[in-house]
């Protein structure tokens, strides 16, 4: 078996104390996220915040392709002011 001397139990026990308070800190920050989540976009998980997402994104790309679109349309409709 392994002697460990006072001090290093010490240093080991202070690091240990720090990591809880860390792990304390986290668990507070994620609720906190989970919270927003929420009230922000009413969603009660990650996954739902995802497919979320996708829907938005998916959404924005219509969108963006719709409106490249319009601009062409009128890129030829207008050549001489785009000249």
């Amino acid at each position: 078996m392994t002697n460990i001397s006072v001090d290093e139990l010490m240093s080991l026990k202070k690091k240990l104390e720090q990591k809880k308070e860390e792990l304390q800190q986290l668990k507070g920050r994620e609720k906190y996220l989970m919270d927003e989540l929420k009230s922000k976009y009413n969603c009660c998980s990650l996954e739902e915040a995802d497919e979320l997402l996708n829907e938005k994104t998916s959404l924005l790309e219509k969108k963006k392709k719709s409106l490249q679109s319009k601009l062409t349309e009128l890129q030829e409709q207008y050549e001489h002011l785009f000249s």
